[in-house]
């Protein structure tokens, strides 16, 4: 059934009696200096406890060393996992639990039994009930135990930090029954709210628990009971002379709470009541614990008592765990050497003054090795990753064991080994390898003393199953396989819901890639996010509470200044820069510095590697990205494993782009095509930056139309994402009428792609109509309201759509239109309503002649709008396009210019499909702005790429053609080798 640092806990089957069995095997660590028949004498005095909400212990002993007691199997599930499931629990559920809870104390306590590690773990719920288990075990091993006091550098006679009392941090030796009475109040402050009092690491907990007054549970909750809110401070007070003196005492409070029928009650009963935390100064410790300068004292070593007990060899302050090594190339042990840099950097990282290199920064740098490391190579890896010793090892098998043989090297001096170990363990259980070799590890780099406990704040699952799934995932994730590693991810969490550190990786892996998430495993993240590790909390933070692009990109800054190697915040941080920056005002080069600090983290990061790629290809740089393809080319070719033919076909495409040889560009796609996946992928280019990469567009166009004709089953969703994808293609080159083939394919995608594309297209007719490349319709509005009240349709969506109508009826004149959605739009309070109001507003005062009004609006309106985190996709592509020819007219050119400065890598900047029908006179305004300020060269560039993209003009764009030919020759330049079309504009959808 897993097992903590205490202890691994098995299913078992009694066979004299034929029943089910919990066996409890307690860490070697902890059985050192205990006498198993002392310790079997001082359990039986505790399995002496008959109560109906107590666990009873059966029996105790020794196994060959291992000391071990046995319980009942109880049916049902720890109260951790209850509240991490559910969050905040109903009030008179908690009062029921606590009410059982304290009854088995007071049973407990009446016979001298104090339980000393109560928490949530321990509270089991079966059949409805509570049950507490592990009494008075804590106590019999230090007991028994010939160390003693050491004991508590392993945390077993302090219990547990989160739910420790005040007297228990300091181990003060008159410690009694009361220290239980505070555990509980930390675990109903927790039932209730969701979350403990305090959070941190074990030296902050105990300060924490000494000094700092918790948070007034009202203040958390406004729904609880006075007398039941009263009673949990009461208990939570630091003296334990004025906590509730008894459990009975509690309950006979708790008995209060609630009427004979089971309702609420008002809080009534009579509680002696504690200042208000809230308020009033930290409470101190009584005289008899703490006095004047000995009191801080005593502070200050337990606040110090994990990282000053024993410090460990300099060298061993900052280490890289690389991947073990096999001698005979077993695959299975392979994929073990592996798994161990992520097990034990986790187990390290936070020991005292350990500090471990990131695990997937370091199978990154091992898999551009390719090949089993060499001491040199494990050398030379930390070193790139600022570490100042590696950990180096082997793998053999021994029939079902395997050794692990492993040495500590010094960065600076690696002839000879800092320190050697050698374990075995069981081939299957990685928890126990991983357990044994860190323990070994951190014995012999102790300087002084005994090594504190491992840390388990990140892979922290008891599951086995949950484990082998979670690893699984974390090698896919470090492929850039993210959305296979996500499944795993979420087996894990399926297997184990307290799985934080999972829930996480769930969470990052589905938003990589912007694929739905499951919603569950995303709140349980949000309710539990203090259970992770700092850096990953605030990168959640960050990402969940930034209420702007700019507010994100310098929160995503400071975390990155503060934990350099926290490989995930570079990676949000380039990613933030690549696909939304540019929006808010941001040059798109700004993406290429963060994306080579992952690169130089994560050398086989495929995914860092093309987005370089993508960057030097929206500026232009033709040399930089043939550097760049060199290099996502080199990665490609040394994983022979690497199956994403969608990675191989962007490659190939992007390769026939910079070369221009693109005779087999149709048959490259086809074979790399993926019948399943959104094809637009391929269009990870800006086309419009560069005349080296424009003509690409015309045999792209052929090609998707190749690729769809020769599908095998051209009615699959593969073969229709085409038809979307060819008709952003032809929207660049100024063919609008592809897109009327797309509502009669639209129900046959998938939901996910469907959704997409809805947000891509819906706003292209109303686009179209606004730039008068065709006569406004009525049937532009019908349609954008027909799907309204769907299942599925997202908040976003729908305002969309009443944007569309509300601007349909503007340019129609249809009053009626307008003002019905402009009601329905009041009526939402959501950021995506309150823009889309203000942009009808302003287009409205446009077309009714006060163009320069509506321009100073939009510009204002679009300051706002390009730096939030939340889009309407139509209004950001008209308001844009409309404010920068209003602003033009009215002498502003510099204003105008700013408004579509975002065009300039466009295509890989997360604008959706909408900005696409306004790509060709987004860059004819631009070119007209750039002449009105005297910039010629900008003037002929900006008309050569309208050109060379808008290749297929409808008639009313002809004017836009011959004011484009004539501004290159006014101003000096040449149209004599602007690519020309190859293909014919197709009027009519298949």
């Amino acid at each position: 059934l897993g097992g903590g640092g205490m202890s691994r806990v098995f299913l078992a089957t009694d066979l004299s009696l034929d029943r089910q069995v919990v066996v409890k095997v307690l860490s070697p660590e902890l059985s050192v200096g205990v006498s198993a028949e002392r310790f079997r004498r001082e359990i039986q005095l505790v399995a002496k406890l008959q109560h109906p909400h107590v666990v009873p212990l059966l029996s105790a002993g020794d196994a060959d060393g291992a000391l071990y007691y046995v319980m009942p199997f109880i049916s049902g599930e720890p109260l951790r996992a209850h509240i991490a499931r559910e969050g905040p629990m109903n009030v008179d559920t908690v009062v029921r639990i606590l009410r059982e809870t304290l009854d088995a104390l007071a049973f407990a306590h009446s016979h001298g039994v104090i339980h000393r590690d109560m928490k949530p773990d321990n509270i089991l719920i079966g059949a409805g009930h509570a049950v507490v288990a592990d009494f008075g075990v804590s106590k019999a091993l230090q007991d028994s135990s010939s160390l003693r006091g050491e004991l508590t550098s392993v945390g077993i006679a302090l219990g547990t930090p989160a739910y420790m009392a005040p007297e228990q941090a300091i181990a003060d030796p008159t410690t009694d029954h009361r220290a239980d009475l505070y555990a509980v109040g930390v675990v109903a402050y927790e039932m209730l709210t969701g979350a403990p009092p305090f959070s941190g690491t074990p030296s902050q907990l105990f300060k924490a628990h000494l000094a700092d007054a918790p948070t007034s549970i009202k203040q958390r909750r406004s729904d609880i009971p006075d007398a039941l809110a009263d009673l949990i401070m009461r208990a939570l007070e630091k003296d334990p002379a004025q906590r509730p003196q008894s459990a009975a005492e509690m309950v006979a409070v708790l008995d209060g709470v609630t009427t004979p029928a089971g309702t609420l009650a008002a809080a009534s009963v009579s509680v002696p009541t504690a200042a208000d935390p809230a308020t009033s100064p930290p409470r101190r410790l009584p005289k008899a614990v703490l006095t004047g300068a000995l009191g801080a004292a005593i502070i200050g070593v337990a606040a110090s008592m994990y990282a000053a007990r024993s410090p460990v060899i300099k060298s061993a302050q900052s280490l890289a765990i690389t991947p073990f090594a096999v001698a005979d190339g077993d695959t299975a042990l392979v994929r073990l050497g592996q798994n161990l840099v992520t097990t034990m950097s986790a187990n390290l990282d936070g020991v005292g003054e350990i500090r471990v290199a990131d695990g997937t920064s370091v199978l990154s740098h091992a898999k551009a090795n390719g090949t089993s490391l060499s001491v040199q190579d494990a050398v030379d890896i930390a070193g790139k990753l600022g570490a100042l010793s590696a950990v180096h090892g082997t793998l053999t098998r021994a029939g079902e064991l395997v050794r692990a043989d492993a040495a500590l090297y010094d960065v600076a001096s690696p002839a000879t080994p800092v320190v050697r170990i050698s374990v075995t363990a069981s081939a299957d259980d990685i928890s126990a390898l991983t357990d044994s070799l860190t323990w070994s590890l951190l014995r012999e780099v102790w300087a002084k003393g005994r090594a504190p406990t491992p840390n388990a704040s990140s892979i922290d699952t008891r599951s086995p199953v949950a484990l082998r799934e979670f690893l699984e995932g974390e090698r896919l994730f470090a492929r850039t396989e993210h959305v296979q590693a996500s499944e795993h991810y979420a087996r894990a969490v399926a297997a184990d819901t307290t799985f934080w550190f999972a829930h996480y990786r769930y969470w990052l892996s589905r938003s990589w890639w912007g694929n739905p998430s499951d919603t569950s495993i995303v709140n349980r993240l949000l309710r539990h996010v203090d259970s992770i590790k700092v850096p990953e909390r605030l990168l959640v933070s960050t990402v969940f509470r930034a209420r702007s692009l700019t507010e994100r990109i310098r929160q995503l800054n400071e975390i990155s200044v503060q934990y350099p190697g926290f490989v995930e915040v570079q990676m949000s941080l380039a990613d933030i820069y690549t696909h939304d920056a540019m929006r808010a005002g941001y040059e798109p080069r700004e993406a290429l510095e963060p994306w080579r600090r992952v690169a130089a983290m994560m050398p086989a990061d495929l995914n860092a590697a093309n987005h370089i790629l993508f960057v030097c290809m929206s500026l232009g740089d033709v040399a930089c990205a043939k550097d760049a393809l060199a290099k996502y080319d080199a990665i490609l070719q040394a994983d022979s494993a690497a199956k994403s033919v969608l990675a191989r076909g962007v490659r190939d495409v992007i390769a026939f782009a910079l070369s221009g040889n693109r005779d087999r560009m149709g048959d490259s796609l086809l074979r790399a095509y993926p019948k399943d996946s959104l094809f637009w992928l391929f269009l990870g280019f800006d086309p419009l930056r560069d005349a080296p990469l424009l003509s690409v567009l015309p045999d792209l166009s052929t090609d998707l139309e190749k690729l769809r004709r020769h599908a095998a089953d051209p009615a699959s969703a593969g073969g229709l994402s085409l038809i979307p994808l060819n008709s952003l293609v032809n929207a660049i080159r100024g063919d609008l009428a592809a897109s009327d083939s797309l509502p009669a394919v639209a129900r046959y995608l998938p939901p996910f792609v469907r959704g997409t594309l809805d947000l891509t297209l819906a706003p292209v007719a109303v686009l179209v109509e606004l730039q008068g490349l065709r006569d406004p319709s009525r049937a532009t509005a019908t349609a954008a309201l027909r799907t309204i009240g769907s299942p599925g349709l997202s908040r976003q969506a729908t305002v969309e759509r009443r944007w569309i109508a509300a601007v349909s009826g503007l340019l129609r004149k249809d009053s009626a239109m307008v003002r019905t959605q402009v009601a329905e739009l009041r009526s939402d309070t959501t950021r995506y309503a309150r823009i889309a109001m203000r942009s009808i507003r302003a287009l409205g005062l446009g077309f009714s002649g006060n163009t320069a009004a509506a321009g100073e609006s939009l510009l204002v309106l679009e300051r706002m709008h390009g730096d939030s985190t939340g889009k309407v996709w139509g209004a950001f592509a008209a308001d844009r396009l409309l404010g920068a020819q209003w602003l033009t007219e009215h002498g502003k050119p510099a204003a105008a210019d700013s408004l579509l400065r975002f065009t300039q890598g466009w295509a890989i900047a997360g604008m959706a499909g909408a900005a696409y029908p306004i790509a060709g006179a987004a860059h004819l305004q631009r070119s007209r702005i750039a002449e009105s300020m005297g910039n010629r060269d900008k003037a002929v560039e900006y008309s050569r790429i309208f050109l060379a993209a808008y290749d297929l003009p409808s008639p009313r764009a002809k004017a836009w053609v011959d004011e484009a030919k004539a501004r290159i020759k006014r101003l000096g330049g040449t149209v004599d080798n602007v690519p020309a079309t190859t293909v014919p504009l197709r009027r009519k959808p298949e």
